[in-house]
């Protein structure tokens, strides 16, 4: 039986202020009085932890225009949101596709963006180059360095988030690498690590608007996950890996995953690399695809090159994606019956296409009753090369301003 813990004063003061900040990160302007009923904390709760974010220079107040001067509901509330410039936040994504880099005031307010190959054998190689990248990269940003607040990196794999090792990465080289401690030794900054796919999901619920409190984040690149998250917090245990459905065995009779060794993996009917695979033998058998043209490399097209094709009514093509798409929705649909979120937020290249589109929700009402279907909301994320950057942004800002 798992023992419940209870708080002391210390803990309860930092949590209520953690919770302040985060009601005026995602509703400023804010008054006081509004932060009060959202919170059901006292006024003297709300005024003394105001009085340290003003302090701080974190949080300014601003006048509201939204009620006039000579208004007889009085005078105008005196509202609060974070300054944008205050601090500075850095994200990092490692990824197969190339190192990407975001920096971005507290606000998330983009202020540069990059992106460098990476040579990903050697461990430490690669992070002195990545460490390398960031200081060019705030360099060219023009930011003071003594306001950046931390830096949030993203990869993929099982990563333990309180300590930043890499249980399992995607290059064994890297496994239990404490990158979070490696990289702030060599940055003389504060750094966080997360999984690439959670990252996204946090920016999701903490930067969007109208998001409810329950969604899934369903991330299709090299690999499959659905993290889930509920009060801008992945479920998750402290090893990041919650949500990795892409080996969720989907047809026991399935080609073997070289990923985890189990057969008919979703990632082996659905993940960028199995449809890559099918389209190279499609043009290995000479089967009649516009890829025999398009393709630079007819061994390896890029996804970029499959989605062209299909835009140009490949049929060969759209049949691999159509296929991809089936088993996809059918992973995302056993985790909508056991979970039943409000909404997926669906982040995938091969998802560009509005052909593409329509046949993931025409699957999707297929393989849910009705009464399931028409309570989950999808939403189709427009593709960005820099969105495990800004997720890793948005890690950082959780991290080392609002539960800090």
């Amino acid at each position: 039986m798992a023992v419940r813990r209870g708080i002391n004063h210390t803990q309860a003061k930092k949590r209520n202020l953690a919770y302040i900040k985060e009601i005026i990160y995602q509703n400023s302007p804010v008054s006081r009085g509004e932060i009060a009923d959202m919170l059901t904390l006292t006024p003297a709760t709300i005024t003394n932890n105001v009085a340290l974010l003003l302090e701080s220079g974190l949080v300014h107040e601003i006048h509201s225009d939204d009620i006039p001067e000579d208004s007889s509901v009085g005078r105008r509330p005196i509202m609060l949101e974070f300054v944008a410039e205050a601090k500075y936040i850095i994200g990092v994504e490692i990824s197969p596709r190339g190192i990407f880099l975001s920096i971005c005031n507290v606000c998330a307010e983009i202020i540069h963006e990059s992106k460098i190959d990476g040579d990903f054998v050697n461990y430490k190689k690669t992070l002195s180059g990545v460490a390398a990248f960031i200081e060019a990269s705030i360099m060219q940003a023009g930011i003071p360095r003594d306001k950046i607040a931390g830096i949030g990196v993203s990869a993929p794999g099982f990563i333990d988030r309180d300590t930043g090792y890499i249980r399992y990465g995607f290059l064994p080289e890297w496994e239990n690498k404490n990158m979070a401690k490696d990289l702030s030794e060599l940055v003389k900054l504060e750094v966080c690590v997360d999984n690439n796919a959670s990252v996204r999901a946090i920016a999701e619920g903490l930067l969007e608007k109208n998001r409810p409190a329950t969604f899934a984040y369903l991330f299709v690149s090299k690999g499959i996950a659905c993290p889930l998250m509920i009060q801008n917090s992945v479920l998750s245990r402290r090893v990041t890996g919650a949500g990795e459905i892409g080996h969720m065995v989907i047809d026991v009779h399935g080609k073997k995953c070289e990923r985890c060794g189990n057969y008919g993996c979703l990632e082996t009917f659905a993940g960028e690399d199995a449809i890559k695979n099918e389209c190279a033998e499609a043009i290995a058998k000479k089967a009649g695809t516009i890829l025999t043209k398009i393709a630079a490399d007819p061994k390896n097209p890029t996804i970029k090159e499959i989605t062209i094709a299909a835009s140009e009514g490949d049929k060969v093509v759209n049949d691999i994606l159509e296929n991809a798409i089936q088993y996809l929705v059918i992973g995302l649909c056993n985790i909508v019956k056991f979970i039943s979120p409000e909404m997926v937020v669906i982040d995938a290249y091969i998802m560009v296409l509005d052909q593409l589109r329509d046949k993931f929700i025409r699957y999707f009402k297929e393989y849910l009753s009705e009464n399931k279907w028409n309570k989950v909301e999808l939403i189709f994320k427009p593709f960005n090369e820099f969105g495990g950057s800004r997720g890793s942004a948005a890690l950082a800002i959780k991290n080392f301003i609002l539960d800090n």
